[in-house]
């Protein structure tokens, strides 16, 4: 969202309006950072109030009638106190100023003439003018890795993106070779740490380089490369050699009793074992509504198996599908409240629906029941950092560092904690 005009007051004497203007972030020095346009679409999670991702501000303020100033008072804190920012001389002049940092303020103004002010200087709990909202850091970005689950099959991306008002797609550029130019791709939709993108055109054989922009609401852009990524190979057609059957011979078969001391018990059991070996082929190859449903057959034969019960979860989770993946975690914990799996998922859920305290206090658990796991430490710092608990997050990101097992955590470790030392 864009700041733009906003009306205070209209009386017969007079007519105020404030325009917030501000800044926008630097064109990149590089021209192959690309930016991307995004258009609002149904369902983004558009911010309240105008968004700006500058932190120093323009006040222009207008006000009918002549022999007329305007005083501008601003709060940092939702009204609870007020400073004075200062007095335009005339009827049309702008009030410039500077915040620290990101985050909202409110405006409240008094306009004066010769037949007074418009009204009392603002005092606790006075209802402000305007509010804006200051994001001037952008997004936490990171790609992890990339492949193809099949030739007819979307690109999967693994990615973490990390920032309160992120857009709910990023924009893909690939090249063929280090010295070709940049092709866009076209936009990804973004979602609980994956990226699903399917090229425009036809892909040449051999390797590809991929940059992604991320973007969040105010402006803010931020970009990660994955490079040499194998393009998928169609299957080449064999021909079939001389004399082959190209009907396969099928022979009647008798149905054959169980062999005696077989239990219905053992047969459940092996029926779930294949259930779920589909369920993780399909999972492989993209096919995450075929995975579900072969997880869905394991559970009729045992509904209260957590470990069904967990992979069910992640399945929908992969499909979007947040209010059944919260039911499958939670039946899962209602079972074993130490489930690490399910534990695991229910963080990720959380962190999808933007509830981070809940992602921290299901990663707080998990850290006690595995101290040694890096990618929980890992995804801990992450649910602070959205807390705005910045130290405890450089303290769980650095031990998933110093654990060392998961070269992948710890790799990603290491980068959010230059990033976040650089701001």
């Amino acid at each position: 969202m864009t700041p733009g005009k906003v009306i205070l007051m209209r009386t017969p004497c007079i007519a105020l309006s404030l325009t917030l203007c501000a800044g926008r972030p630097a064109a990149a020095s590089s021209p192959v950072l690309l930016r991307p346009e995004y258009s609002e679409k149904p369902g983004a999670a558009a911010p309240r109030w105008p968004l700006t991702p500058s932190r120093d501000l323009a006040l222009t303020l207008g006000l009918s009638g002549d022999d007329a100033c305007v005083d501008v008072w601003m709060s940092s804190d939702s009204g609870r106190s007020w400073s004075w920012t200062g007095r335009t001389p005339d009827r049309f002049g702008v009030v410039r100023l500077s915040v620290a940092e990101d985050g909202f303020y409110q405006f409240y103004v008094v306009a004066t003439n010769a037949a007074g002010p418009s009204g009392d200087d603002p005092a606790v709990g006075s209802t402000p003018h305007a509010t804006i909202e200051v994001d001037a850091t952008p997004p936490t970005f990171q790609l992890i890795s990339a492949s193809w689950p099949g030739a007819d099959q979307p690109l999967s991306i693994r990615a973490v993106l990390i920032d309160e008002h992120a857009m709910p797609e990023v924009r893909v550029f690939y090249r063929d070779g280090p010295d070709r130019a940049w092709v866009d791709g076209g936009t990804a939709p973004c979602a609980d740490g994956r990226l699903s993108w399917r090229p425009r055109g036809r892909l040449g054989s051999g390797r590809i380089d991929l940059r992604v922009v991320a973007s969040d609401w105010a402006g803010n852009c931020v970009f990660d490369e994955l490079s040499d990524i194998r393009t998928p190979q169609a299957r080449a057609a064999v021909p079939a050699p001389p004399g082959l059957e190209l009907a396969a011979r099928v022979e009647p078969q008798r149905n054959v009793p169980d062999e005696p001391g077989t239990s219905p018990t053992s047969r459940v059991a092996a029926d779930i074992v294949h259930l779920r070996s589909l369920a993780a082929q399909f999972s492989r190859q993209g096919r995450h509504e075929l995975a579900l449903a072969r997880l869905e057959d394991a559970l009729a034969l045992r509904p209260d198996d957590g470990d069904l019960l967990t992979a069910a979860g992640e399945a929908c989770l992969q499909l979007g599908r947040l209010e059944a993946a919260d039911a499958r975690f939670a039946a899962a914990l209602r079972g074993a409240a130490d489930d690490a799996g399910a534990l695991r998922g229910s963080a990720r859920l959380a962190a999808a629906r933007g509830r981070h305290a809940d992602a921290r206090h299901h990663l707080l658990r998990l850290v006690e029941l595995a101290p040694q796991d890096a990618a929980s430490w890992l995804a801990l710092g992450d649910a602070c950092f959205q807390l705005g608990e910045r130290e405890a997050a450089s303290d769980a990101w650095r031990r998933a560092l110093e654990l060392g097992g998961d070269q992948e955590a710890a790799g990603q470790a290491r980068r959010r904690l230059e990033q976040f030392s650089n701001r």
